[in-house]
């Protein structure tokens, strides 16, 4: 099989959830072209959905070490390191923000690092900033009104979520719970009156 249809099967496989078979097409993927940029971050993708840190963390590494601009391999990289080091991952993360301040996703996950370590009011700033950057982006707006909403600034919170909710009704697939979202709307709505 060339590379592009394990690319393609691979996924497809990981759109399905079915990581065996994802892992399985993305490692021969890596075979073919091991210095592949979608093959390794595939294999990130997948491992790092298994629960293999080590195998994401990795991959991550390798797409750096061959394409060492790649914004989105770093931010992966340092989601990753948030998840144990958030410190380390602030200071990857804002050393990335230098380079390119204008990236709604390097600003949102800055943020919510940033959020994990107490650093509530720079995570405020920089979500509203990615929320500005990509045109009111649901899955941004929604980390917006909850940060807010965590923050007791629920009547602040309010048009984030409605936001939110007016995608989700125009067809916008989100990955949250709508039906969390209607009530904790309607809750705030119906208690700042």
């Amino acid at each position: 099989m060339e590379l592009a249809g394990l690319l393609t099967s691979g996924r497809q496989a990981l759109d399905a959830g079915d990581l065996d078979t994802a892992l399985y097409f993305y490692r021969a993927a890596i075979g073919h072209a091991p210095e592949d940029r979608d093959a390794l971050m595939g294999y990130a993708a997948v491992s790092r959905a298994g629960g293999d840190r080590e195998a994401a963390h990795s991959a991550y590494r390798s797409v750096l070490a061959t394409h060492p601009d790649d914004i989105r391999a770093a931010l992966q990289l340092a989601g990753l390191t948030a998840e144990t080091d958030p410190g380390a991952a602030v200071r990857a993360l804002e050393a990335l923000k230098r380079t390119d301040p204008d990236d709604p996703a390097l600003l949102a996950q800055l943020a919510q690092t940033q959020e994990r370590m107490g650093m509530i009011d720079d995570a405020l700033h920089n979500l509203r900033r990615a929320v500005e950057l990509a045109s009111g982006e649901p899955a941004y707006r929604l980390n917006l009104a909850l940060l807010l909403d965590r923050m007791g600034r629920g009547a602040d919170a309010l048009p984030h979520y409605r936001s939110v909710l007016d995608a989700a009704y125009r067809g916008t697939p989100l990955a949250t719970d709508i039906g969390a979202v209607e009530a904790r709307y309607a809750y705030l709505a119906g208690k700042d009156r």
